[in-house]
């Protein structure tokens, strides 16, 4: 399977939960420039950027999101082929219970 990047809008009251969550995996923190965190593990890399935006790069990043954060219940969205155009779908929030806006995109 090739690498995805999944990109997320997360609230910024949740931004703490998301990252505490993270942090009780096997996860190496780095600091990246505008981002609150950026933790490297588990077959990805996950960086969520101080705007909200929730950046999650792996060959499976939904099932990152399942494992690690509130999507585990959501429906999934679809993934990208590597040729495919991304594709828009809803998912229950992380937090605070406002919707988040996503996208599936490759780079």
């Amino acid at each position: 399977m090739g690498q995805e990047t999944f990109v997320t809008k997360v609230p910024k009251g949740s931004f703490k939960e998301v990252e505490s969550r993270i942090a009780t995996g096997p996860f190496e923190f780095r600091p990246v420039p505008h981002a609150v965190f950026s933790a490297k593990g588990d077959g990805v890399v996950a960086t969520l950027y101080s705007s909200g935006k929730f950046v999650i790069q792996g060959p499976d990043p939904q099932a990152f999101l399942a494992k690690w954060t509130d999507f585990a219940g959501a429906p999934s969205a679809k993934k990208a082929s590597k040729s495919g155009s991304g594709s828009n779908s809803a998912q229950e929030p992380i937090g605070e219970g406002d919707p988040l806006d996503l996208s599936l995109i490759h780079i």
